[in-house]
């Protein structure tokens, strides 16, 4: 029995839908989900992509290392080393696996480095994401100019009409990253390939960090590259319908922390349903607060079922019952009106 949160679940299935898993595509085949009212919330995250700036710098970080964004790499290790560093000493002697590297670390430098968030600012941005996200920027800033009060806070607005250039803009990234994902899918599909051609001779520990990059590697090039080229094919168009793309600029304490293209699932019901609910042999949710309360029981269930995707489910059975907890008679209101 394996006790997670909503969210990790959730990352868990997305992950293995997406036959980007590996080992962890062996998913539970029963789920008790407890306060199933946040499945709506955990789904539409885990299930959403976005094509920001912090995005988009964490993946050259994790390809280049601190070092390719601008800062000191140091005594670093793990992820924080880069890829290279990682993963170069399996593929040392295999030529095409080589120049696949090779190609990954070169495409990388596309993606924004350290101080990105300053060069949007001043609008100098430095290379193809940066000049994309620049123009997200402008956009967003547009859309809002005029709207007094909402200087500090976080910014959203819809993606059309695009502004000039941003379709031009949306384009070059589009090749850009697809000139990331190729040697990046490539170079997985190498290592996949020496697991079974090399199954005798590996060692344990060798098998294990193959395993773990070339998962990595898919994540990212099939995964989250993949996701955001899609993104950008269907700017000049439109969205597809079961999503709902939109621009936003995220703030802190007044400062830009983040800005980017977001796409999210119109009803977050459906992945959820087909990458966790369909697969399993049983699941159940409970909560003391998923139905509605408008006095008529059906509509009160319907949102039930919207919230947690059942209404995707065939078959899917309903149960309530009263709560043992006398509220009128075991509650107890405590005012306190000692403190200053």
């Amino acid at each position: 029995i394996a006790i997670a949160n909503h969210a990790l679940v959730m990352v868990h299935a997305a992950r293995a839908a997406t036959g980007l898993g590996g080992d962890d595509a062996r998913l539970p085949t029963r789920y008790v989900f407890d306060e199933g009212h946040h499945v709506f919330e955990a789904a539409d995250s885990a299930f959403s992509a976005a094509l920001s700036g912090e995005e988009t710098h964490d993946l050259r970080r994790w390809i280049l290392g601190p070092q390719g964004s601008g800062g000191p790499e140091g005594s670093l290790r793990g992820r924080a080393r880069g890829l290279k560093a990682r993963a170069g000493d399996l593929v040392a002697g295999d030529g095409p696996a080589e120049r696949a590297l090779d190609a990954a670390l070169s495409a990388a430098h596309a993606l924004p480095g350290d101080l990105w968030l300053a060069r949007l600012a001043a609008n100098q941005p430095v290379g193809p994401t940066e000049t994309f996200l620049a123009l997200v920027r402008a956009q967003v800033l547009a859309r809002a100019a005029g709207r007094p009060g909402e200087e500090g806070y976080s910014l959203e607005s819809a993606l059309r009409p695009l502004i000039p250039g941003l379709e031009g803009a949306a384009t070059r990234l589009e090749r850009a990253l697809r000139r990331l994902a190729e040697p990046l899918i490539d170079l997985a599909r190498r290592l996949l390939a020496r697991l079974d051609d090399e199954a005798a001779d590996l060692d344990s520990a060798t098998r294990t960090r193959l395993e773990a990059v070339a998962r990595g590697l898919l994540r990212r090039g099939e995964g989250d590259i993949g996701a955001w080229r899609a993104m950008l094919t269907a700017l000049p168009a439109e969205t597809p319908a079961e999503f709902v793309d939109w621009l936003a600029l995220a703030r802190v304490d007044g400062r830009e922390v983040d800005v980017g293209l977001q796409r999210h699932w119109i009803d977050p019901g459906v992945p959820f349903a087909v990458a966790v609910a369909r697969p399993a042999h049983g699941v159940l949710l409970t909560s003391a607060t998923l139905t509605d309360s408008t006095g008529d029981v059906e509509t009160d269930w319907q949102a039930a079922e919207a919230r947690t995707g059942a209404r995707h489910l065939p078959g899917a059975m309903r149960a309530s019952v009263p709560s043992p907890f006398d509220y009128p008679a075991q509650t107890r209101v405590i005012v306190v009106n000692d403190v200053r």
